[in-house]
């Protein structure tokens, strides 16, 4: 049977994370640590540099609800591509993947955000582009570049980071 032939569910059902790695990897997507040991993060730039998406891929064909999260994330891509489900998949099953490992960007400084206060601190990022509400005693990692230079601003409810 060809994958043209394939329904969604067939092509669901052929799908691993390897494919979705080959696949973000060949578009220009790069594959960051996640704090989830289950997960696999990937993030790739928005059109003007006005944020960036991710996608959290489950590392394993063993993660609870395997076939059902790499569903969630095909439909994240077809609304990013402005492309049909059953197209992505067929791309993704039909491409020899040859990508497991996790790959990192370039090593950087890890810089560690903790609200250690008791009500939600925002913490915003110039480029790129980013916002997040951390909330009492929740954590944020940011990784920067090698030898990039940054500026930490501090306000009431918020910190925020630039480049000089």
């Amino acid at each position: 049977m060809s994958l043209d032939d394939c329904s969604m569910q067939q092509l669901v059902a052929q799908l691993r994370t390897a494919h979705f790695q080959s696949y973000l990897l060949s578009r220009g997507w790069v594959e960051t640590p996640s704090n989830q040991t289950d997960q696999r993060r990937f993030e790739s730039g928005v059109e003007g540099g006005d944020g960036v998406y991710e996608l959290y891929v489950p590392a394993s064909p063993d993660v609870a609800k395997f076939q059902t999260r790499l569903l969630r994330n095909l439909h994240k891509l077809c609304d990013i591509e402005d492309r049909e489900p059953a197209e992505i998949a067929r791309e993704m099953v039909a491409t020899p993947t040859n990508v497991e490992a996790p790959v990192f960007a370039p090593a950087g400084t890890r810089l560690r955000i903790q609200n250690s206060g008791s009500t939600p601190l925002r913490v915003e990022v110039e480029f790129p582009a980013r916002e997040h509400t951390l909330y009492a005693q929740e954590a944020i990692e940011l990784i920067c570049g090698d030898g990039e230079c940054l500026r930490i601003d501090r306000t009431e409810d918020a910190i925020i980071i630039r480049k000089p």
